[in-house]
Parts: structure tokens; sequence; C-alpha cells
């Protein structure tokens, strides 16, 4: 089918159609591990070109390294041009990347030496002028541009252009306006992987028509930056003995040759996922940030809780009942009783023993929501969808008014990929707080917009798109 890319480190999907032929495209990400060499920055944006009826006698065609998409994908040798990023995000449409690089190696004879990190933008420009194709975004307030040179001198890799490399994205929309915020989390340790900017976290709100505006602080978020030291201290841990006096060994350091050891106190999480979801069924969405990190000072993934306003505040192992962490996550109602449940994919091959840590810390995990937060005192309502195609509902949005004053609830858009290496089913789930009845709007990429109105909240239910009917699969 033409998408084996077989000459790139591919990391992450993400599905959508950009173009509106009615057939699903697939952008995907590639990462770049070592040096230009080890991992090549061969990001893709495939899009279908049918033959017919049938999808099998179809192809896709990169547009990568074409002006319908510039400065995006290819691989050129270039360090001006390539760039290279596991996440990747197909939204509205439009599409958005992080860059980062791991490199720790000295410099060597094939390598550039120079890398860019940051996150980059591009709008589609279908909508505004009918004509398939991606203008490349610059001041947006979201798109960062970072850059890395190595100092021979110093065997360093050092910052020319500060911008983060922050590999992982999520969106959602926290504060119930039906936009799409930005999260971006990735790790961010001096010595291990070198960055242009050393921020483990960042968090964007969104202003609409593809404009942001930097609102990590704003959102109560500042806790995404926190060392480990700041973390045990908030979780209410004693400082493991053999922390307490540590002193730097080289021997068996896996870091840049130039960088200072630093106590494994001072990290930051190894970010590796961030997920949203409305836990306690409120209407508002909380998120959990997850660490993949594989050493003692590693302990739990964090819940989020939103206070209602679009800020979030932490929470402690004992309350949110998370006292492990994994290299991923999804959100999930697994046994359909409108309470989401979080599961953790762990990594146990690079985890666990050879650390010293807890085993079992690292190991697959499913966490089932006890209702303990608030949830079952809360409503809510869960969404399934028929009578259309996926590749029809992909990119739809699906938003939740209160029945009474038609004040927006909350907006979830339909998407293959929630987060880094993670997906789920073309579903949805709304908390509702203390709303029992709400209405429903659903917007199609098509241009066709369906309501259902006066739905009773506490069930799981069929909607079919195209007989415009509603079946309950769970509750009244």
């Amino acid at each position: 089918m033409g998408v084996r890319n077989e000459t790139g480190y591919n990391r992450q999907s993400s599905i959508g159609d950009v173009n509106k032929d009615g057939w699903l495209d697939i952008a995907v990400g590639c990462d770049n591990i070592g040096n230009a060499q080890d991992g090549l920055p061969y990001s893709r944006l495939y899009v279908f070109q049918p033959n017919g009826n049938r999808f099998e006698d179809g192809t896709f065609i990169d547009i990568g390294e074409t002006d319908l998409v510039p400065e995006f994908g290819g691989f050129y040798h270039d360090p001006n041009k390539d760039k290279a990023g596991p996440g990747i995000t197909l939204r509205d449409l439009d599409l958005l990347q992080s860059y980062h690089v791991d490199v720790r190696e000295p410099l060597l004879p094939y390598s550039p030496g120079e890398y860019a990190q940051g996150i980059f933008s591009w709008k589609n420009l279908l909508a505004e002028t009918g004509a398939f194709k991606f203008h490349r975004i610059a001041d947006n307030g979201l798109a960062e541009y970072g850059k890395l040179k190595y100092n021979k001198e110093k065997q360093l890799y050092e910052p020319v252009a500060i911008g983060p490399g922050l590999p992982y994205i999520s969106v959602a929309d926290v504060d119930n306006d039906g936009r799409l915020d930005v999260l971006a989390v990735g790790p961010s340790d001096p010595g291990w992987s070198p960055r242009a900017e050393y921020v483990s976290g960042r968090f964007w709100h969104d202003l609409s028509d593809l404009k942001f505006q930097h609102a990590t602080t704003e959102a109560g978020l500042d806790a995404l930056n926190w060392t480990y030291r700041e973390w045990f201290k908030f979780w209410n841990l004693p400082i493991p003995p053999n922390l307490q006096n540590w002193r730097p060994l080289r021997q068996g350091y896996q870091g840049q040759p130039g960088a200072q050891q630093i106590s494994p106190l001072d990290p930051r999480f190894y970010a590796a996922d961030a997920v949203f979801a409305d836990f306690n069924n409120d209407g508002w969405v909380d998120w959990v940030y997850v660490d993949r990190r594989e050493s003692q000072t590693a302990r739990y993934a964090v819940l989020f809780l939103n206070n209602g306003n679009g800020t979030f505040e932490p929470t402690k192992a004992e309350i949110s009942g998370i006292d492990a962490s994994g290299i991923a996550a999804e959100v999930v109602d697994l046994n359909n009783d409108g309470l989401l449940d979080l599961v953790f994919a762990a990594d146990p091959d690079n985890s666990g023993g050879p650390y010293g840590g807890a085993m079992d810390r690292y190991q697959d995990k499913v966490f089932l929501n006890t209702g303990a937060l608030g949830g079952r005192a809360h409503h809510w309502l869960g969404l399934r969808f028929s009578g259309i195609s996926d590749a029809e509902l992909v990119g739809a949005r699906m938003m939740i008014y209160d029945q009474r004053t038609n004040q927006m609830l909350g907006m979830r858009a339909m998407a293959s990929n929630q987060s880094y290496k993670s997906g789920g089913a073309l579903d949805a789930h709304f908390g509702l707080g203390k709303n029992d009845r709400v209405n429903i709007t659903i917007n199609l990429l098509d241009g066709k917009s369906l309501i259902f109105s006066n739905v009773e909240s506490g069930r799981l239910l069929d909607l079919n798109l195209q007989t415009k009917t509603m079946n309950v699969v769970k509750g009244r």
C-alpha cells in the first residue's frame, strides 16, 4: 500500500482525512536516537490515492518534501532541514509535530552536530482556499524552535536557539470552550540527553484559529517541571538511604562525555505520556502524568484533577490510588459502569531489577475506577456511534450542552490516537456533574450537523448517525 517507510525510525501514527475525499490518510512521526544515521528523521504524510471503490486497489503517496506540506518530512543530511520527532497529531485536519533528538555520543564524522528541537505547526488551507495545501506556522504561540550544536572543545551539545525538546503531545478541551488545548511532555535530564531548553512539560491554551497562549503556570502545572526531590516531598516519602549521601561515579555513566553527573534526585520525570479524561465525572477533563524512568526514584504516575476552571491540582497516590507507572497509558470504561479506568503499559525489558527498583512497578497494570474521587455522585454519558464508516467519524466533534441553558459542558474530538503510544475506540465519555439531561451536537467532516435533544444521563448509548436514532446499550 506504499506505507512501509523502512528507512525511518517510525514511532507514532495519526490518522485523518486531510483532503476530505472520504478516505483516511496517515501521518507518521519518526524519531532520531543517537545521531543522524542511527534513527532517520523521515516523517511522512501519506495521502490515499483511490483507484475505484475498493480500498485494496488504491495506494498511499507521501507528500512530505513537497510544496503541499513545506518543511515537513524528508531526509536531507542537512541540519537546517532534518527534524526528528515521534509525536505527531492530526486534529481538525491540521498537522502538529514535536521535534527532539536524543544524542549522547561524541560527534561522529558523519553526524551534522546540529539538531532542531521544538513544536512545529501546519495549517491546512483547504477550508479557506478550496485547495489542499498546508502552510507552516511559526508565530501562533505554540510553534517553538530550538537548536543544539556540538561544541568540540567542551564535548557537549549546547543550545544556539531556545526551544523545548518535548516529544509527546496530547490534546483536550480542558475548559469546556470547544477548543483543543495542547500539552507536551518529555524527558529533560542534563547529561543524559541534551535539550535546547530543559523543561519536561509545557501547556498551551487554545485561543481559536490555531492561535495559542503558553499557560503552564496559569493552568497550575508548574509541577510538570518538579525534580524527584520535590516529588518525594509532595509524596511524603523519605529519601532512600543510599541517595542521602550520594556522590558522582563516572564508571558506567551513560551521559554525554562533557556533562556533569547529577544526583538521581535532581532529574525530572522521564515523562513518557499524558492522557486526558474526566475521571470523577464532574464535567471537567483531568489528566495523568506518566513517568517511565527505570530507577528507585520513580514511584507513581500522577493524577492531576481539574479544579473546574481549567486549572489543575496534582494528587497523592493515597488519593488517586495510582501506585505504579509505565511507558504509556490509555483510558477506557472497561466494565461500562460509567467510570473511566486506566491502563498502563510497562517496559519490563528496560526496567526494574537491574536498576534496583521494585519489579512489580514495571508490569502492565489496570486500575479500575472505584468512584471514590466523586465519580458515582455525578452524572455521566457514554456514546458509541454507528451508521457511518470510521473514515467519516474520524475528525468529528461531539459537543454536549446543558439542556436548560444551552451552555457547553464539554467537547470531544474523534481521533485514532489519544496520546503517544496508545489508541482507543472511536467513542466518547462525558462527565456531566449535576446535569441529568443534555443536548448533543455532532459535527461531521462532510459538513453535516446532527442534534440529539433532551438526552437522559447515566447511560451508554449507540447513536446511529445515518438514521439519527438512539439505542440504549446499557442503562435505563
